[in-house]
């Protein structure tokens, strides 16, 4: 695995933590959002992808065709 990058983020969050009950970071993808979560977090929950999450991600993508079908 590789080593964790603390990101600019982790300064602030290093002083709220103890005040925080829950925390949500929005952002761009792979900016180490995830990594970041992960090692704070106490305990994580992982709910299964919907159908309409899993159609936005392909439209987002360019993989879905205009008559609703996937392509890729």
């Amino acid at each position: 695995m590789v080593d964790y990058r603390r990101r600019v983020l982790d300064g602030t969050l290093d002083a709220l933590q103890s005040h925080l009950r829950a925390l949500s970071i929005h952002g761009p993808k792979a900016v180490g959002k995830t990594a970041t979560a992960m090692r704070r977090a106490a305990s994580i929950s992982a709910f299964p992808a919907t159908g309409a999450e899993l159609v936005a991600d392909r439209l987002q993508r360019g993989r879905v065709a205009t008559g609703g079908e996937a392509v890729g």
